[in-house]
């Protein structure tokens, strides 16, 4: 995903309400900031976040999280 594309989510009456990405974002794991991330203010947003950076063996897991924040486009 690249800022300006969009993103389809079909809710529960089958309808599809469309997102378009404004940010990407990356950060090291334990260092994201949760509250903007998981905020409940503001227009309606869709959040995605995976892993990304290096594989840590010792861990288990990836060195940095990818946070693509999404808008829900008007009607």
């Amino acid at each position: 995903l690249k800022v300006g594309d969009t993103i389809g989510v079909a809710d529960a009456s089958g309808k599809t309400l469309n997102y378009f990405v404004v940010k990407i974002d990356e950060y090291p794991v334990g260092d994201a900031p949760a509250a903007s991330i998981f905020t409940s203010d503001g227009p309606s947003q869709l959040v995605l976040i995976t892993c990304d950076g290096d594989w840590v063996a010792s861990t288990h897991s990836f060195s940095k999280r990818l946070v693509v924040y999404a808008r829900l486009s008007p009607q």
